[in-house]
């Protein structure tokens, strides 16, 4: 079970790190079913852990500026089938950032 200061560092890795998901699809380096499934776990963990707090840590609340533009590209960027699937995992982020900040 992952806690939450490694869901956490997990957010952040795979939204704003060296290696996040938006900087491998922007240079075309191809996104796993696991990374994806691995954020998402990891934000639902916060979820539940900030739920009854009022504030989340400062770099938690980076990650989600602006969420959705990084899985956002240009239509010949992509074939449609992943241009469909980035598409979706932010809006998937979107509404789980939602989730997060509202119980916050």
């Amino acid at each position: 079970m992952m806690d939450s200061e490694r869901a956490v560092e997990v957010v952040c890795a795979r939204l704003i790190g060296e290696n996040a998901i938006p900087l491998k699809i922007r240079t075309r380096k191809g996104v796993s079913a696991e990374e994806v499934n691995e954020l998402f776990l990891a934000i639902d963990v916060l979820i539940d852990h900030y739920r009854e707090q009022d504030t989340v840590p400062k770099k938690l609340a980076l990650a989600f500026v602006d969420v959705f533009m990084g899985f956002s590209v240009a239509d010949a960027f992509y074939h449609q089938d992943e241009l469909a699937r980035y598409e979706d995992i932010g809006i998937a982020l979107q509404d789980k950032a939602c989730a997060l900040f509202d119980g916050a």
